[in-house]
Parts: structure tokens; sequence; C-alpha cells
């Protein structure tokens, strides 16, 4: 085979060096981005797997716009005699101000009992016990403690230790929250988290008669036992209407469903990159024939 056409191309290759560089690059950057994007969403699938439990915190849940009954509560207490436990987790839009009530902002509320999170890790600064942040009883100001995103420190300027109004209450803010495990990052929020403790709740005296306030009602059950057998007791026992019982096996293909879209949508993104590139590559071509003809 004659060398003739290597050196020619060799030759060219290092007179049209900028033409074929951006040639590389064009195609690298379409490429690459489609592959990063199929690499991500396989990553977030196997992560949403593997932590299904920690994204509902819970084995199985219950969900409601209505408080449960008080006949349908005496039947949860009596899961405690098989090693199941729960608790109620009240969330809800709010109004939150400063001491002063100068400037507000539109917060997401949620009131948590002990025991919360049962799967899954809540991470605040500074890391101390939930008991301990928010408070079961008021201190010597009658204020209970709050935990509240960065977010709303800055809209507000505020700081840890300063006086948060929520309802008809003072609270003082006694650190920041870093991480929720129930709460799926990125996910649509109408307003940074506030976080109390049921106490809180009703010293802020939130719920009242129209109030809308979602009620979830968290299970941690024994290996012995599993979530669907749960799930089958509750949907057969309980009275109330408009409830949602679900496992976190349920939460699992909720989550990947959202994250199908997220991919499709970064996917759509790589392919106009590519299909720039295409173009790019294309005017550097005409160009090099430009030159040469």
């Amino acid at each position: 085979m004659s060398a003739f056409p290597l050196r020619m191309a060799l030759r060219e290759l290092r007179a049209g060096w900028n033409h074929v560089s951006y040639f590389i690059i064009c195609i690298a950057l379409g490429v690459g981005s489609i592959v990063g994007v199929a690499s991500l969403s396989e990553n977030l699938g196997d992560a949403v797997q593997h932590d299904a439990r920690s994204l509902m915190a819970a084995d199985v849940e219950i969900s409601t716009r209505r408080a449960l009954s008080q006949q349908n509560i005496v039947f949860l207490n009596t899961f405690h005699d098989q090693n199941i436990h729960w608790i109620h987790i009240y969330e809800m839009l709010a109004m939150a101000s400063d001491s002063d009530a100068r400037d507000t902002q539109l917060v997401e509320l949620k009131a948590i009992q002990d025991g919360y999170p049962f799967y899954g890790a809540l991470k605040t600064i500074p890391a101390r016990p939930l008991t301990t942040l928010l408070g079961s009883q008021p201190n010597d100001d009658d204020q209970f403690g709050v935990l509240v995103q960065e977010a709303l420190l800055l809209k507000l300027d505020l700081a840890v230790g300063d006086d948060l109004l929520v309802g008809h209450a003072h609270f003082v803010i006694t650190g920041t929250i870093q991480r929720e495990p129930d709460r799926i990052a990125g996910a649509f929020s109408l307003g940074p988290r506030v976080m109390i403790s049921r106490a809180g709740l009703d010293a802020a005296q939130l719920i009242q008669p129209g109030s809308r306030v979602r009620h979830r009602y968290l299970f941690k059950i024994p290996p012995t036992t599993t979530p669907e057998t749960v799930k089958e007791t509750l949907r057969n026992t309980l009275t109330d209407t408009f409830i949602q019982v679900k496992t976190y096996h349920e939460v699992r293909p909720r989550v990947q469903h959202f994250l199908q879209h997220l991919a499709t949508y970064l996917g759509l993104l790589g392919l106009m990159t590519l299909l720039i590139g295409g173009i790019g590559v294309a005017e550097s071509v005409r160009s090099l024939m430009r030159k040469r003809l």
C-alpha cells in the first residue's frame, strides 16, 4: 500500500489543525452530553432503588387531607402490640416572618413527632437530636425551637438564635436543615422548609376549620411483617374516606417516572448540543474546502 495518501493526510492535518480541532470538540461535546445524561439517569435509578425506604422515611404511609378519626387512631394504637410503630406528620403552607412582622415569607411547614425519620437521615446544623432542637416544652421565654432552610434566613435577613413568627407563636431558630430524607431534592416547592414539633404546632394555632393540611401517618414494621400485609390491613380496616395507603415499593416507580422525564429533557438538550456541533463541523469543513479550491 502506497504511503502517499497517509503523507497527504498528515500534511493536510497540520495545515488545517484549527479546523480539525474544532471538528473534534464539536463531536466530543455532543456525544459526551448524551453519554453523560444516560449515565446520570442510570446512577439516579440505582440510588432510588437502594434508598427507597428513605424516600418515604417509613415502610408504609397513610396520606390524607383529613386527620383520622379517633376510632381509627385507637385501631392504629393496637399496632404497638405487634411491634409496629407509627407517627403523625403534619404538612401545610404557612406564613413566617421576623419578630416584628415586617418581612413575611411563604413557607412549607412540617410538624413532626419523636421518632422521625424511621429511615434515612435528617441532617441539621448543629447536628443535635430533634428533641433538643425543637423541644417538646417551651423554653424560659415561652418559645419552642424551629429548624429552617438557609434560604429563609437569607430572605428574612435572620440568623440562628433569632426569633421567627409562625402563626400565633414566636419560635427561636435553633438550626438549619441541610437534608430531609423524604423530600426529593429539586422537586417543586412553594417555599423554604420550616420544621417544628407537634407541641409547637399547637402553640402556633395554625390548624383551624378549613385549614389545608396534609396528614401523613408513617409506619415502621418489624422484619417478620411485610409492608403489603400492613397496607392490606389498613385498607380493610380504616373507615375514613379519601385516604391513600402505600408502601415504600410504590414510591420508587413514582420517583423513577420523574427521573425518566428529567432524563428525557436532558437527553433532548444533549441532542441539540450534538446538532449544533454538527452544524459547526459542517461550517468548518466548508471553510476548509473553500481554502483548498
